[in-house]
């Protein structure tokens, strides 16, 4: 399976705090499931929002635990129509 067209000129951030609490290797972990459609542990009502805004070019959020330590990677809204796609790899206290 290929990321294209989810990460086409798809901008990556990493806040301070995500950056200081995971390693490399966890954080590429978390983007690539994260555009694999692989939401990681959200609700069952937060995997069935992702589906609907994957196809109509909603906010997807993902949820991921690395020794015991959670990480969200968000792609905001609209990155279906515009060429500044953003994704955010953060703390959910960053949120």
């Amino acid at each position: 399976m290929t990321f294209e067209p989810f990460t086409r000129n798809m901008h990556i951030v990493i806040t301070t705090g995500a950056s200081e609490q995971f390693s490399p290797n966890e954080i590429n972990e978390a983007l690539r499931r994260h555009f694999l459609q692989d939401w990681g542990d959200v609700h069952e009502e937060d995997k069935s929002a992702n589906k609907r805004s994957f196809l109509e070019g909603g906010m997807l959020l993902s949820s991921y635990v690395f020794r015991e330590n959670k990480l969200w990677v968000i792609t905001d809204a609209g990155w279906r129509e515009t060429l500044h796609q953003v994704t955010t790899v953060l703390l959910p206290e960053e949120y």
